[in-house]
């Protein structure tokens, strides 16, 4: 299989970024640099800026994680937990999909499957995402209709469509793709906090039963 191919197969890269990703010298094969149009083998190390990929393979890999709170959404902690310490080993290989700060939990994604990736990480897709927040305060119908029209935040509008839930002062909140740490930034602009945020919902994708820490293998829908 071509070095580009090879790439394009294991992250949301197209094969033209791969080639791009190859001439900008991001590529190592085996701690080398590749030849022009280079045919990988079978026991070939295909590195990415320093991260090892994963060979391609027929079988699409979806895991979902509950993730608990105090772990970081990458591979380097940097001193922190990170949720590949959660994964089994022979799953360490595969992309995240669905990132959450340290201070929230609930349903994040693993694949191996790049159009999965593009699909959920573009924002053009507008990806369906439900979470389970608590505040420091109740919203007014005020607050609701304001959160749905939309609320400057930076350099974008957040909108949230925002439904009371049983507890007092917690909501489910359903948003379309979602930018980085979105919902608290949008809260603080209403002067409130966010105590505690748990997503159980990316695309089709539900985080169910499963329990906190846990990973089980998912379908592709």
């Amino acid at each position: 299989m071509r070095l580009n191919k090879y790439i394009a197969s294991t992250t949301s890269l197209s094969r033209r970024a791969a080639d791009d990703v190859i001439k900008n010298d991001r590529v190592r094969v085996n701690g080398a640099m590749p030849t022009p149009g280079y045919d990988t083998k079978e026991d070939d190390e295909i590195t990415l800026d320093g991260k090892v990929l994963a060979p391609p393979t027929e079988e699409t890999i979806v895991l979902a994680l509950n993730k608990p709170l105090g772990y970081v959404c990458s591979r380097r902690g940097q001193g922190s937990k990170t949720v590949y310490e959660l994964v089994p080993k022979e799953y360490s290989a595969l992309n995240l999909i669905g990132r959450l700060d340290k201070d929230s939990s609930g349903l994040i994604l693993f694949t191996n499957d790049g159009s999965l990736i593009q699909e959920f990480s573009h924002p053009s897709k507008n990806t369906l995402k439900v979470y389970e927040v608590a505040l420091n305060k109740s919203l007014s119908k005020q607050d609701i209709e304001r959160l749905k029209e939309g609320i400057p935040v930076r350099d974008y509008i957040s909108k949230l469509d925002v439904k009371p839930m049983s507890e007092k002062m917690s909501y489910r909140i359903t948003m379309q793709t979602g930018k980085n740490r979105q919902i608290r930034k949008t809260f603080i602009e209403l002067g409130i906090d966010v105590v505690a945020l748990k997503r159980i919902q990316i695309g089709d994708y539900t985080l169910g039963s499963l329990e906190l820490g846990k990973v089980t293998k998912m379908k592709k829908p």
